[in-house]
């Protein structure tokens, strides 16, 4: 490290890189060094620096949603023209995969972590579940084909654990920023174009790793696998190559439940939110995790990492000055039994808030 770089500027460097890996995992330490202003030596020191201090690793974000439409590609593809309608139409129920949140409440007795995982059996469905101290004792956040596959999961989880008593809510969410990380079980269920799925297979094992040897894995050229790399991140399939902190600096994690009382107010004052989410960024490191919308009732979830419970005590009432027509409270994460929460710092520019915020002309012009 050269000696003109002070501690403080060194520090400073490495938020500027966290950031900027939150948006492109991948990019190449040349490009960092660049966007740096500092040398290779110094941009690939403090790199493995911060890959070993904050245990980084580098994965895949998916774009959930934007299966179906390239599922039902594939199979239009499998038929010819006469029969594409009938045969397709007849599988659109079964395309693509929803995300829902269920929340669990146990009314005596709790399982152990041990018989939640044997619970779970081989299901490809639950990414990550966590006990909770609230209104809740466990959250899990899962990935199925629509409600039948996911209802039929929780009823098979549920008899595993049925000499517990226990009640639980299913909510069916729309992702509005952030991501988990999904298990592999899930990505090898999609049915898209075989290069798509190997690539995506290859990139959540390690975001980083060369595509070379993601060609040579799995019996693909090496250009093919590039051009069809490409096309990926143009389908939305591939939102972005990002990472997650695998054991967080901050480890005072909650969920927070927004309900929404008064519609008119909220969306009035919703704004504000995001205006405080793309200015916080600004200047510290993003707390935010994931967030999305949920209905019945219309509301949203938060989750979010802070570094201890006053944090979390103040921005919940920090929020609570901000929203209108809401009801807020929130449950703290306990401990993660499975997967993990997708931890990481986060340039909000990128956000889906920025955007709105910026189609509305409510940022100020540099």
């Amino acid at each position: 490290m050269p000696k003109t770089i002070s501690l403080e500027k060194k520090d400073e460097i490495k938020e500027r890189i966290l950031k900027i890996l939150g948006v492109n995992g991948r990019i190449s330490i040349r490009d960092l060094s660049k966007t740096l202003k500092v040398s290779k030596t110094t941009a690939h020191k403090l790199f493995s620096e911060l890959v070993k201090e904050r245990n980084l690793y580098f994965t895949v974000e998916i774009g959930v949603e934007e299966l179906w439409r390239w599922e039902f590609v594939k199979q239009a593809r499998t038929y010819n023209k006469k029969g594409i309608l009938e045969k397709v139409i007849e599988n659109l129920p079964e395309l693509g995969f929803e995300e829902f949140v269920i929340l669990f409440k146990f009314l005596d007795k709790k399982p152990t972590d041990d018989e939640l995982v044997t619970a779970i059996g081989t299901s490809y469905i639950p990414q990550f579940m966590a006990k909770l101290h609230g209104d809740h004792d466990m959250i899990i956040y899962g990935v199925a084909r629509g409600y039948d596959e996911i209802n039929r999961f929780i009823i098979d989880f549920n008899k595993h654990i049925s000499k517990y008593n226990s009640t639980s809510e299913l909510l069916n969410i729309r992702k509005f920023y952030g991501f988990f990380p999904l298990r592999q079980k899930l990505l090898e269920q999609f049915e898209i174009q075989d290069t798509y799925k190997h690539i995506i297979l290859g990139l959540n094992t390690d975001g980083r790793t060369e595509f070379s040897g993601i060609a040579k894995k799995f019996k693909h050229g090496l250009p093919h696998t590039l051009y069809a790399y490409d096309r990926l991140l143009k389908t939305g399939i591939l939102t972005r190559l990002t990472y997650y902190e695998k054991k967080p600096e901050n480890a005072f994690c909650v969920v927070i439940q927004i309900k929404i009382i008064n519609e008119s107010k909220y969306f009035e004052t919703r704004e504000k939110w995001f205006l405080d989410m793309v200015r916080s960024s600004d200047k510290a490191h993003t707390e935010y995790t994931f967030i999305c919308d949920i209905s019945n009732p219309d509301g949203g979830l938060v989750f979010m990492n802070f570094r201890d419970g006053d944090l979390a005590e103040r921005y919940v009432n920090k929020l609570m000055a901000i929203l209108d027509g809401v009801e807020i409270k929130y449950t703290v994460i306990t401990s993660i039994i499975l997967g993990n929460m997708g931890v990481r710092d986060f340039d909000m520019k990128h956000s889906t808030q920025h955007k709105i915020l910026e189609r509305k002309g409510l940022l100020p012009k540099n």
